[in-house]
């Protein structure tokens, strides 16, 4: 089923409908009031015609969590610059990488876990949030919605299911972008 996807055309966004593919979505979210995103290829090569690279960073309490989770990402193409216990260094830390993508283990609901979220939401406004948890009530699940998470990744992990679940949270984002107007030219 094809989707709308707005492609920079020099400095003026436009809308075309194209077929519903992963390739397509780091331009998505680059219209959808994302920050500019690094291109894949080396220093003094044309990058043209390569899609940006998605900027995650993973911040979870268990380290073989954190690593097991970067290795689908890295694996799948997105750029994981950072990862980090749940600390409040930690979370400070990964902030200043401003990444699009966070994927945050909040330990137990109860407590600090969704002011963790709360945190990362206001200093983070335009960054997609995945919640990682081995244990999704229906309780911490809704808190996490009310505070701006956007997908649930279940531990443990499965690297098709971690990957689907970002597509289809990134293709519904970019669905919620789009212009009504097909010829309109909007971010």
């Amino acid at each position: 089923m094809p989707w709308r996807e707005c492609t920079l055309s020099g400095a003026v966004p436009y809308w075309r409908t194209v077929p519903a593919n992963a390739g397509d979505v780091a331009r998505v979210l680059q219209c959808a009031h994302f920050a500019a995103l690094p291109s894949r290829g080396t220093a003094g090569h044309d990058n043209e015609g390569l899609q940006p690279m998605l900027k995650v960073v993973v911040i979870d309490g268990n380290a073989i969590s954190r690593n097991l989770l970067t290795t689908i990402l890295v694996n799948a193409g997105y750029d994981v610059v950072g990862d980090a216990n749940i600390s409040s260094a930690g979370l400070a830390s990964m902030v200043k990488l401003h990444p699009q993508i966070v994927c945050i283990d909040i330990g137990s609901p109860e407590g600090d876990g969704m002011v963790l979220l709360d945190t990362l939401h206001a200093e983070l406004p335009k960054a997609l949030l995945f919640l990682v948890s081995g244990k999704l009530d229906p309780a911490t699940v809704q808190g996490a919605l009310q505070r701006g998470v956007q997908g649930f990744i279940v531990k443990p992990f499965n690297a098709a299911t971690v990957l689907d679940t970002f597509r289809k949270t990134i293709l519904k984002l970019a669905r919620q972008h789009r212009p009504d107007d097909p010829g309109s030219h909007a971010i």
